[in-house]
């Protein structure tokens, strides 16, 4: 079983987005990563992992400007889920934000022993 391992890749996503570590952030997609963004500039899904980083990119630049940190998005997980199939991992977890809910789901795949985003799906409700 390889979940202590998704664990990991899971704390290091979290981690490197958490202190907008822009190398660590990238590093853990996959080439062909695929994402729904929840932000309004990006209403469709973003395919590839350069864009992936250009629909990541303003966020990373505005809230180094805006906020003290690290960390900087403050990110809290709640009601996190993991199961792993194989050589895949579907997590699922929610973030608190202010007036809103995040959903949020990933797909981790395992290629040459080292697990990758290849899908993320991000949205935002008000709460």
């Amino acid at each position: 079983m390889s979940r202590p391992e998704v664990d990991s890749a899971l704390a290091e996503f979290l981690e490197a987005f958490d202190n907008l570590e822009w190398d660590r952030f990238c590093a853990c997609f996959a080439e062909h990563a695929t994402v729904y963004l929840p932000f309004e500039t990006h209403p469709h899904i973003v395919v590839g992992k350069s864009e992936v980083e250009a629909g990541f990119a303003p966020l990373f630049e505005e809230r180094r400007l805006s906020e003290a940190g690290p960390p900087y998005l403050h990110l809290e997980p709640a009601d996190t889920s993991v199961s792993v199939y194989s050589d895949l991992a579907f997590v699922t977890f929610h973030l608190n934000l202010p007036g809103a809910i995040g959903r949020r789901t990933i797909i981790f795949c395992k290629r040459d022993g080292t697990w990758k985003i290849v899908h993320l799906h991000a949205s935002t409700m008000s709460a």
